[in-house]
């Protein structure tokens, strides 16, 4: 019987990115988790066939494998679950601030995910159970005790548990398996006796993988029996992590109703719990590949559609929020968690480049320094009248004239320039049109100064579902408030999460 410390906190998970989906790496990023429930699915199906036997089930046939589907929890900190947020939306758009100190992460879905190959260590064993061709499912954003938690839904393609001795061996250099699929020629593997498999026979490195029977690994010098169970050594845990999002103390929250709402957030301080699901729609789908123990696995992961739900809670002080369900009126949300110090920079100014049908840009500048300037943005529209430039909240919108002569970047820039709060210098004699200026053109490079650790999750175009702020006896009347991200014609997205660490890129 096996000695082995069975205590969870012996374990540990460990992932990396894979270069092509489905095709295991050797993991290296070490993340703390709180707990997991993934489970390999090797199911079998009976077959009951009419054979002159009352026996219901007359043989058990291996199934093919359903999805390794399971949840990962873990307390969210901006280092590692840029990992995470990778999977879950695909890759970030990075933006270098400060190199090796002050690095941003701007993350919308995308229509192609990334996969991971993940370990998980067995408590005090000393191998793991792999898992390749892993996607995100869906993360859960909540809070624990002031602590900022997310459980993350993970769909693996493919696992490594183990595998078996198929030819007995005591010499050379050549060992044959059932299953090779999962090892990487970075791995250890251990061969444990299949009469007792708490003891160790041997360990061997992988020097290079034939197929998916066949492999070359360092001397064998002692005697493996055929069923000899083969597993994955563990690695020793190293973490590189900064410290967990917390709630009260270490987030902010803003809100507005209607359209262009991030051009119109304001300070909104009564939110008193929220939870937040952004979930990928997967399918998984087999087809014949052969007939070894991994041709049972999908053959792939299909991605589908991406939905955010969530919740947020605060005691009643007005009926804003009832008056948005009412109306279904647009709402934009907006939450912020802050951590530790990154650089002790000074505050720079947003900018803008408005395009021309020639080789002159317009250059907007907002006057006060500051990152509260990249929610400014500018819209372009013709109508019958004359040019006119003005500002709502953070939106500014220019009325070209009608007369294409008559909007030079000359002119337009002077009326820019004439708006409160805003630069606009730039002279020449192109011309501004909505066709070189189709879309909203959002502000960017503001920064604070002495800038945070910081996961901002904003969303542009949210729907409450029915709620009321009820009754209860001595109690303060509470709102309890579910509801839909849809997504924005404005913004173009449903969901876009920000996250500014010291790494470069995921």
């Amino acid at each position: 019987m096996s000695t082995a410390t069975s205590y969870a906190r012996l374990g540990h998970l460990v992932l990396k990115k894979e270069t092509t989906a489905g095709t295991p790496v050797y993991p290296d990023t070490f993340l703390e988790l709180l707990s997991e429930d993934i489970v390999v699915n090797w199911d079998h199906t009976p077959s009951n066939a009419i054979a002159g036997n009352r026996s219901m089930n007359m043989t058990a046939i291996k199934n093919r494998i359903e999805p390794i589907e399971g949840t990962i929890e873990m307390l969210i900190e901006p280092t590692g679950f840029g990992h995470i947020m990778t999977g879950l939306f695909g890759a970030a758009t990075d933006t270098t601030l400060d190199s090796g100190v002050s690095e941003q992460h701007d993350f919308e879905p995308q229509n192609t995910l990334q996969t991971y190959t993940m370990d998980v260590k067995m408590a005090g064993e000393g191998y793991v159970t792999r898992y390749f061709g892993v996607r995100i499912a869906s993360v859960q954003f909540s809070i624990d005790e002031n602590k900022i938690k997310a459980s993350i839904g993970i769909m693996a393609q493919k696992a490594f548990t183990n595998a078996r001795v198929d030819t007995a061996a005591s010499s050379g250099t050549a060992l044959v398996l059932d299953q090779t699929s999962g090892l990487t020629t970075s791995d250890t593997i251990q061969v444990l006796d299949a009469d007792d498999p708490s003891t160790t026979i041997a360990e061997y490195t992988i020097s290079s993988i034939t197929d998916e029977n066949n492999m070359v690994v360092s001397t064998i010098s002692d005697t493996l029996a055929v069923d000899d169970i083969v597993v994955i050594k563990a690695q020793t845990p190293s973490y590189s992590q900064a410290n967990e999002f917390i709630w009260s103390g270490g987030a902010q929250a803003s809100i507005a109703n209607g359209a262009h709402g991030i051009q119109n957030l304001s300070a909104y301080t009564n939110l008193e719990e929220f939870s937040l699901t952004v979930t990928n729609d997967l399918e998984a789908r087999w087809a014949a590949t052969g007939n070894d123990v991994i041709d049972r696995f999908p053959a792939n992961i299909l991605v589908k559609s991406v939905a955010v739900e969530g919740s947020i809670s605060k005691f009643h002080q007005d009926p804003e929020f009832l008056d948005m369900l009412r109306e279904n009126e647009q709402t934009t949300l907006r939450i912020e968690f802050l951590g530790d110090a990154l650089a002790a920079n000074s505050a720079v100014a947003a900018t803008a480049n408005v395009e021309t049908d020639g080789s002159d840009q317009l250059a907007v500048a907002i006057d006060s320094a500051g990152e509260a300037g990249n929610d400014y943005a500018i819209i372009f529209t013709t109508g019958n009248g004359s040019l006119t430039a003005s500002l709502s909240g953070k939106l500014i919108t220019v009325n070209l004239d009608a007369t294409t002569g008559n909007n030079t970047t000359t002119l337009v820039a002077a009326a820019i320039d004439g708006l409160s709060g805003v630069s606009c210098p730039t002279t020449g004699s192109d011309i501004v049109t909505t066709a070189d200026n189709s879309s909203k053109i959002h502000f960017s490079g503001g920064r604070d100064a002495n800038e945070v650790e910081m996961l901002r999750i904003d969303l542009p175009n949210v729907r409450l579902k029915p709620f009321n702020a009820n009754l209860g006896n001595d109690d303060v009347i509470q709102e309890e408030i579910d509801f839909t991200a849809y997504r924005d014609e404005n913004d173009g997205r449903e969901v876009e999460m920000r996250l500014r660490n010291a790494t470069a890129s995921y």
